[in-house]
């Protein structure tokens, strides 16, 4: 028992109680002392760094009503000529900051990506079943798992296994060129081939009755994608409680919708998979989601971040297919970062862009087809091989990305702390939207811009390093960087190349033969691609026909 009276014990508890109101005033005192300095030194701050200059905010508002209605890369374009390339408007409560020239977007979204690479988590994401994308979820470690899952299957020597199936696919794209020449929906057939590329590189299906069930998936199921990157699309973005509202309210029963579209996408080619690998066993074609779930199951550290490995294969393949296709033919972009913030949307959008362009720029296409006829020949396709002999023609492809690049303000960044931009305060949380159509259009890069040019990319025969690259630009930034760009751009050149190859490109005619006038305009849109791409195609020669048909099974029934 203790001796209260020792010298050598602790004090009695009558005198701990009467110095705990000291103790504990003073305690408060200084958590106050340090809340209050925090708050000084945020507020000295907040006061010294003024956000970014922009136009005046409503009540409640904000600038809600000064956000451009169309083509809003022009818009932000001027507003950026007025107030400066940092421009900070606010949509509610909401801040956004809009990069709007080529040093400060690389400034701060690639070399700071640090805390700039996060995404806006939404209460449409959830509501649509899209927080759960790649391309769409915040930066972390569930993010870097699925990153390092597309590298490996995306990265510059893996996409050398899929050149196979890319040359098969374009030259069946060529085939259909020629058997609806004269009237043909360019968009619907490529997209088509692009969808029947991606479905065998990422499930191996290759029947066409897989190929069509798999599609008719995809149609559906990347609706609420395309709405939800459709910049303050939902007012339950600003205004989250109303997420609680009763199901049969209208937006409820749109957002049920698109998730049951999503679950049918994710579902439907993953089951044609699951057949054709039950079916095939060890003779199953190789495919992405075979290989995902392999490594995956083989990796004992990686288990620990995913619960479900079945459903990370699945939503890995789904975003690849998000990126596929441009938002009015059968995809769209969520992807988006991952192949892509945009590789496959680029292959559809970009070769749409080449065609406009070659009807519009006869001298441009001669000579494309001077370098094809020297380098390759009449006698075979051009093939991956050629391309660093295909100066020209990779010249031709910067051009098309550069001059209608078909995601203008790429996906949005978010950042994840407090911080300062050129003497700016950025707070945390802070939408950042890059103006990438206004970077590829900036006459101090690219001299008369708004023409085709593709000579502006060459200096000696040779690509110009010194030319600010679109690729640099469209394929996004930093840590957000599309791992699928090398596929794009493979796929990019293989179509550009055989298509120039194989045809003569020219406007189109009128019913009374006379040549259409096509204004090469953006269409509006979160994906844009030109708003008339009307062309004729005919074959360059009867070589050129016979060497479709030879590939292709013979001749047109």
């Amino acid at each position: 028992m203790l001796n209260w009276n020792s010298t050598d014990t602790h004090p009695p508890i009558p005198e701990i109680s009467a110095s705990l109101p000291y103790a504990l005033g003073l305690s408060l005192s200084l958590l106050a002392f340090l809340y209050l300095r925090s708050l000084a030194t945020w507020n000295t701050r907040s006061r010294r760094l003024s956000t970014p200059p922009g136009p005046r905010s409503l009540p409640f508002f904000g600038n809600a009503l000064d956000m451009p209605k169309a083509k809003q890369w022009e818009g932000f374009r001027d507003l950026c000529a007025k107030y400066g390339d940092i421009l900070c408007l606010h949509v509610f409560t909401q801040p956004v900051v809009v990069l709007g020239s080529a040093d400060v977007i690389v400034e701060y979204l690639d070399k700071r990506s640090a805390n700039t690479s996060d995404r806006k988590q939404t209460a449409s994401l959830k509501l649509m079943g899209y927080d759960t994308s790649f391309g769409l979820m915040p930066y972390g470690p569930e993010w870097k798992l699925r990153r390092r899952a597309f590298w490996q299957h995306f990265s510059p020597t893996a996409v050398g296994n899929y050149q196979n199936i890319q040359r098969e696919t374009t030259r069946t794209f060529l085939r259909t060129l020629l058997e609806h020449s004269r009237d043909i929906d360019i968009e619907r057939h490529l997209t088509k081939s692009v969808a029947t590329t991606l479905l065998r590189v990422l499930y191996g299906i290759e029947t066409q009755n897989d190929i069509d069930e798999a599609v008719a998936a995809i149609q559906g199921g990347l609706e609420g994608g395309r709405q939800v990157l459709v910049s303050g699309g939902f007012l339950v973005d600003f205004f989250p409680i109303l997420r609680y509202s009763p199901s049969f309210v209208p937006f409820q029963r749109r957002f049920a919708k698109w998730r049951t579209g999503l679950e049918r996408l994710m579902n439907t080619p993953f089951a044609c998979y699951q057949a054709a690998a039950e079916k095939l066993g060890d003779d199953a074609p190789p495919c992405v989601v075979g290989g995902v779930i392999t490594s995956l199951l083989k990796d004992d550290q990686e288990k620990e971040h995913v619960a479900d490995i079945e459903f990370i294969a699945k939503r890995i393949a789904v975003d690849s297919m998000e990126a596929g296709t441009d938002s009015v033919t059968l995809f769209i972009l969520p992807y988006l970062e991952q192949w892509s913030d945009r590789a496959n949307l680029q292959t559809v959008s970009t070769l749409t862009t080449v065609l406009l362009a070659m009807s519009l720029y006869p001298n441009i296409q001669k000579k494309a087809q001077a370098e094809l006829d020297a380098v390759v020949g009449p006698d075979r396709f051009p093939d991956f091989s050629d391309r660093d002999l295909l100066v020209y023609i990779d010249a031709i492809i910067k051009e098309a990305l550069r001059w209608m690049p078909s995601a203008p303000l790429g996906l949005t960044h978010c950042t994840r702390n407090d911080d300062e931009l050129r003497g700016y305060f950025i707070p945390a949380g802070t939408v950042l939207m890059a103006n990438i159509w206004a970077c590829l259009r900036d006459p101090e890069a690219y001299e008369n811009p708004e023409e085709f040019h593709p000579e502006r990319f060459l200096r000696d025969g040779k690509l110009d390093p010194s030319v600010r690259d679109p690729s640099d630009f469209i394929f996004g930034f930093g840590r957000r960087t599309c791992p699928g760009r090398h596929f794009g751009l493979a796929a990019l050149f293989i179509n550009v190349a055989s298509v120039l190859h194989t045809f003569n490109i020219s406007r189109p005619l009128d019913d009374c033969g006379r040549e259409i006038v096509i204004e090469p305009r953006m269409a509006n849109g979160f994906v844009s691609h030109p708003e008339d791409s009307r062309v004729q195609l005919k074959p360059r020669s009867p070589e050129a026909e016979a060497l479709i048909l030879r590939s292709t099974g013979g001749a047109i029934a």
